[in-house]
Order: C-alpha cells, then structure tokens, then sequence
C-alpha cells in the first residue's frame, strides 16, 4: 500500500508572506548591509557604525536573511555574506543584481496592490508606454536591469558573429534604455555601429551606459515616439527591448512591420522581445 503525503497548506502560508523576501532584501541593500559585509564579517553593532541604520531594524533584517540564507552567522554572532549574496548584492561588484530589488517598495510591488481593480475591469492601472507617465519610471530602472539581460545579450553577441556576421553590422536598438543588448552586439564586432530609439528622456541614460563601456564613438540617438520617428534603412539586426507586450496588438504589428522594412534585404535578424523589461 501506498500512502499519499497529507494535504497541508504550508505552501498557501509561504505565498501570503511572499511579499517579504523582496522587502527585506531591498532594505539591506539600501542601507548597505552587503556593501559593508564584503569587507569580511562584522557584528551588528559594528555594522550599525558603518550604516547609521537603527540596530533594532538590523538585527531584525539581518537574522532574517540568516533564515533566507543570504547572509551566515556564527556562534560569536558575527555577520557574514554568502557565496550568493557575495556574487549579486554587493553593489561594486559586476554581478550585482540588487539595483532591481531597490525598486521593490516605491515602484514595483505598489503596482500590484491593484491587482483586484484591474481584474474587475479589465483596465490596467497605469501605461508606462505612454511617455509622460513612463520616462522617470525607466530613467531610474534600465540601468539597475542592465545585469539581467547583459549576459542573454552576450550570448545573443557570439552567436551573431559565429553566424558570419563577421562584416559591418549596423544594429538598430529600438526602446533601447540602458542599451544593453546593442552594447553586447557592439562588443562582440568592431566593425558594429548603433542606432538607438527612445524617449528623449531615457536616452541620456543610454548615452551614458555606452559611455561607460568606450563604445559611444559607435552610437548615434534619435529620440521621440517609435512609431512617429524614421528607422533609416539598411540596418543588418534590430532589436526590440521587450517593448511588445506593453505597446498592444495593433502597435506592436505596426512596430514589427516599420521595424522589417528598416532592415536590409534579405536580413533575417529582428528580434523582438530579448531586452529590457518595456
């Protein structure tokens, strides 16, 4: 005889209380608790010296990411970080990925909150396509997003040039925000020049992440609306930074379309989706 595993609602629990892990992590990350344990374990008073946070909140954030397991601790009580934490939450480090997670609180998870609303209507809460309420929305999130699609990009990059894309490649990065995944194709090919597409608001940012990288020689900008301004023609790969899913059927068609004849003929390369969160 088999006995099946009794019913129990540990994961519905788990679900309710969901929302903290994000909320714990940011508030470590804002008050510097990795940045401050990579210089090798600490208690939490010596921490409470180097952050000015409260030691009552500390100790309360701190231990739970004992429990989480981004953080150690030893029988002397000393704070330690993780392999993980180590890698991706040390905010000088090349792999952090918790610039997404200082969002959490003010801009991501207050959306959500209206979750039932939208449901009932069928209408969402708010349009960040739309410029005016979008563009201090992503001037703040596509450089903290830039360590989620950078390696994708990379991958994206090498199998471009084992394709024979060994050429000039003229690259047309649509919704381009921090120009991540154009910033990999130029990496990845000398001979890669860049054409970028966003709001007039977001392209400094793109300006100065490709600055960062010596690659803005390679770049030229063109701001405005992506259905109102001219593509050019002749470019050898576009890319449309997860632009879709929010512009709607009829947009997104028409996007796909004037995107399509912007490139050369007989270019197979449009790739929508493989970017930015957008």
């Amino acid at each position: 005889m088999t006995t099946s595993a009794p019913v129990t609602p540990e994961r519905i629990m788990q679900f309710a209380w969901g929302y903290v892990p994000p909320l714990v992590l940011e508030a470590a990350i804002r008050h510097r608790v990795f940045d401050v344990l990579d210089g090798g374990p600490k208690t939490i008073t010596q921490v409470q010296k180097e952050t000015g946070a409260s030691e009552r909140g500390l100790i309360a954030v701190m231990n739970a990411l004992v429990g989480m397991e981004f953080l150690a601790k030893d029988k002397q009580g000393l704070f330690s970080l993780t392999p993980e934490s180590s890698t991706f939450l040390v905010s000088t480090k090349p792999g952090f990925h918790g610039g997404f997670l200082r969002h959490a609180s003010e801009q991501l998870i207050p959306k959500w909150l209206h979750l039932n609303k939208i449901v009932e209507t069928g209408r969402p809460e708010s349009a960040v396509n739309l410029e005016e309420a979008g563009s201090d929305f992503f001037q703040r999130f596509v450089v903290d997003i830039f360590p989620l699609s950078y390696p994708a990009a990379q991958t994206l990059s090498r199998h471009l040039s084992a394709n024979g894309a060994a050429g000039p490649v003229r690259v047309l990065d649509l919704a381009a925000g921090s120009g991540v995944w154009s910033i990999a194709l130029a990496q990845g090919s000398e001979q890669a020049t860049v054409t970028v597409v966003d709001w007039p608001e977001v392209i400094p940012v793109t300006r100065k992440t490709t600055g960062k990288f010596g690659l803005a020689d390679r770049y030229s900008f063109i701001a405005g609306d992506l259905l109102q301004v001219d593509f050019g023609s002749g470019h050898t790969v576009a890319t449309l930074g997860h632009i879709l899913h929010s512009e709607g059927r009829d947009r997104s068609r028409e996007l796909l379309k004037k995107t399509f004849q912007a490139l050369a003929p007989g270019e197979p390369s449009l790739l929508p989706n493989s970017g930015e969160c957008r």
